[in-house]
């Protein structure tokens, strides 16, 4: 008989090996494994010298529910091109996750990524002739097969309007973050709560009301606004 735990396998990429690590430990405390188990599927990403790049699984996903993990913001992944080093870009991390899923496709009973920074979510809207490359990558997701995509803190999460058939979980981290935060200054007496820009008025709000109690009630708070003839004059 199958071992129920068989059905579920992560695909680890080394931009986010810490992490794999620790959610394939929770996973075996949870799920009461046999010593030795492991979750995670052994890949390869390998590198030509072009350039060029190819994923290899060294084991098999054929029906299992399979979870991608990786961080496109890892700066301090290296390859070599032409005999020399560089550092791996977003572009170049993403590069990589689009071929582990073209070794799934077709395979996999289902296919989920957590990907905690949504890649491209900064160019989430277009204005003139610019590129929309947020709606782009989720469409090529999409096309890739996931069925889920799962990330935190989208630049905009109204994003996930662009895939209206592909679940987009976008988690907020405000309650980690104060809570943190809280924890580690427990002496704190003042509290200046800021927001840079009118993006965040709203994260800033959420953050002030959370923050006021019997206990922090001497809050102060500070948004910037916009010149919207300042951002007219811009587009021209």
């Amino acid at each position: 008989m199958e071992n129920s735990n068989d059905s579920l396998k992560l695909l680890v990429l080394d931009s986010h090996k810490e992490f794999g690590k620790s959610v394939n430990e929770h996973l075996k405390i949870k799920r009461g494994t046999p010593e030795g188990y492991d979750f995670r599927v052994p890949l390869d990403t390998i590198r030509f010298n072009t350039g060029e790049g190819k994923a290899v699984l060294l084991d098999s996903v054929r029906g299992k529910d399979t979870y991608l993990l990786a961080d496109v913001l890892n700066c301090s992944c290296k390859y070599k091109m032409r005999q020399i080093e560089q550092l791996m870009s977003p572009d170049d991390h993403f590069m990589d996750i689009i071929r582990v899923l073209g070794t799934m496709v077709g395979h996999a009973d289902m296919i989920n990524i957590i990907i905690p920074y949504l890649y491209e979510a900064r160019q989430h809207r277009k204005k003139l002739r610019e590129s929309l490359d947020c709606s782009i990558i989720l469409h090529m997701l999409e096309y890739m097969r996931v069925k889920n995509i799962i990330t935190v803190d989208a630049h905009d999460p109204s994003i996930d309007n662009a895939i209206p058939f592909t679940p987009l979980y976008n988690y907020q981290p405000t309650d980690l973050l104060l809570k943190s935060l809280l924890n580690d200054y427990p002496d704190i007496d003042d509290i200046m709560v800021i927001s840079s820009d009118n993006g965040a008025v709203n994260r800033a709000d959420n953050f002030m009301n959370k923050i006021i109690s019997d206990e922090y009630n001497n809050v102060s708070y500070v948004a910037r606004g916009f010149s919207i003839s300042k951002e007219i004059l811009e587009l021209f």
